[in-house]
């Protein structure tokens, strides 16, 4: 089994172990369920915690977060997912672990707040997931 894919951000590259699986985390959590005919199960409902309040929302946002991605990115396991607050920007980190090497894995969303104090958009590194 091949453990690399085409990096999203360059073509002509290829990411290798950690990077994939978190090139491929990214890819599940702004994946929307139903978008992709042949496989419409795949994907994250992460995006259904838009406009809400994130202090009442992060607790499911975190189990929908490891829930998705044990489910379809198999060579990591979640450790814990926890978040950190600065002013209107909140950052949710991934914690985890690449299975096949034992090599942590430490991912991130930053989630802006909207002007009625619920979740405006999401990004996960530079992949823009909603507005």
């Amino acid at each position: 089994m091949s453990d690399y894919s085409i990096n999203i951000a360059d073509k002509t590259k290829y990411v290798v172990g950690v990077e994939d699986v978190k090139q491929s985390w990214a890819i599940i959590l702004t994946t929307i369920p139903g978008s992709i005919p042949l496989q419409p199960t795949f994907g994250s409902n992460l995006f259904q915690y838009l406009d809400n309040p994130i202090n009442k929302a992060f607790s499911n946002m975190a189990n929908t977060i490891i829930k998705d991605l044990e489910k379809w990115e198999k060579r990591a396991k979640i450790k814990k997912v926890t978040k950190t607050i600065d002013g209107s920007t909140i950052k949710i980190l991934i914690y985890g672990v690449y299975t096949p090497t034992n090599i942590p894995v430490i991912s991130d969303i930053t989630v802006n707040e909207n002007t009625n104090g619920g979740i405006g958009s999401m990004i996960i590194g530079s992949t823009f997931i909603i507005q």
